[in-house]
């Protein structure tokens, strides 16, 4: 089998990984916290909201699915393609691809809350 270029060479050599998720979160009031941990990572991605205590429940609920798939499913997406990317050893990433994940898993975050008006939020990949 021929190579055509250097990127069906690569493409072969990147390795498929898989990557499983366990996430928790819980209300408190009006704070929603999430955690969600990405393993073959060593890594887990948090984030809190504040919401207004006089929000609907149906807004509630809305804000909390999205939330939940932005960590269970665009985040994995990304940590994924990142561990196939990069040069990660015994569960850790490299400190360019951290940086990177976590300036998506805040503009995620950012265009979620802003659809119901929320200003107090914060994220972290630890």
């Amino acid at each position: 089998m021929e190579l055509q270029n250097e990127s069906d060479e690569r493409r072969l050599m990147a390795r498929e990984v898989q990557v499983y998720t366990s996430t928790s979160h819980t209300w408190r009031d009006a704070v929603f916290s999430a955690e969600t941990r990405y393993r073959p990572c060593v890594y887990v991605a948090r984030l809190s909201v504040r919401i207004d205590k006089k929000m609907p429940e149906e807004d509630r609920e809305a804000l909390q699915e999205t939330l939940l798939r932005i960590l269970d499913e665009r985040l994995k997406v990304d940590f994924k393609r990142m561990i196939e990317d990069t040069e990660e050893s015994d569960g850790f990433l490299e400190t360019g691809a951290l940086n990177k994940l976590s300036d998506r898993f805040s503009r995620y975050v950012e265009r979620a809350v802003k659809r119901f008006s929320l200003k107090q939020w914060e994220i972290g990949i630890d």
